[in-house]
């Protein structure tokens, strides 16, 4: 195999896992924000909302970037 198809590969897998745990994430964000809350630092309800309103804004951008860096990888 040449090294530049194994890297192709590679770098295919890594770019899933990475989708994957930002699929994750979009369920379960609000409660880690929770418990970053009760566990470290206290964080008023506007500073909640604004960590979970940017964290949702860019989510679709991260997740179409992803998207297109999956299908050219699988062009190579």
């Amino acid at each position: 195999m040449k090294p530049y198809i194994y890297s192709a590969r590679v770098t295919l897998y890594a770019c899933r896992a990475v989708a994957a745990v930002v699929v994750v994430l979009l369920a379960g964000f609000p409660m880690l924000i929770g418990c970053y809350h009760e566990n470290f630092r206290p964080l008023l309800s506007k500073e909640r909302f604004t960590l979970i309103s940017a964290f949702y804004a860019c989510v679709p951008a991260v997740l179409i970037a992803l998207w297109n860096m999956d299908r050219l990888l699988r062009n190579i």
